[in-house]
């Protein structure tokens, strides 16, 4: 069990809600999860997905580029955070409305 003053990671798609108690939704985080599973369930590979992420302005946590090993780093996380994207009706309307990539 974590002591006190051990420090854990906020799960990237979450924040530390104004209560300073509970993890809400971070929805910009949240925006980019749903892209880089968009394009795994597309089957692309990790480079690409950091060239997309990157080519829309999209930047990690710490304000860096998107590398295949920071995505890669990612994919527990994705795992975790599926189940509840891909169930969410703003999952749906994404895959209606998103860009078909080639």
């Amino acid at each position: 069990m974590p002591q006190s003053t051990d420090l854990i990671p906020v799960p990237y798609g979450l924040r530390v809600a104004a209560d300073c108690v509970h993890l809400e939704e971070h929805p910009e985080e949240k925006r980019t999860l749903m892209l880089i599973m968009d394009l795994i369930v597309d089957d692309k590979p990790l480079s690409e997905i950091a060239v997309s992420l990157n080519d829309r302005g999209l930047r990690t946590r710490a304000g860096h580029a998107w590398t295949p090993a920071a995505i890669f780093n990612l994919l527990p996380r994705t795992v975790d955070a599926g189940p509840r994207i891909f169930s969410s009706d703003a999952w749906a309307e994404y895959r209606q409305s998103r860009p078909h990539y080639s």
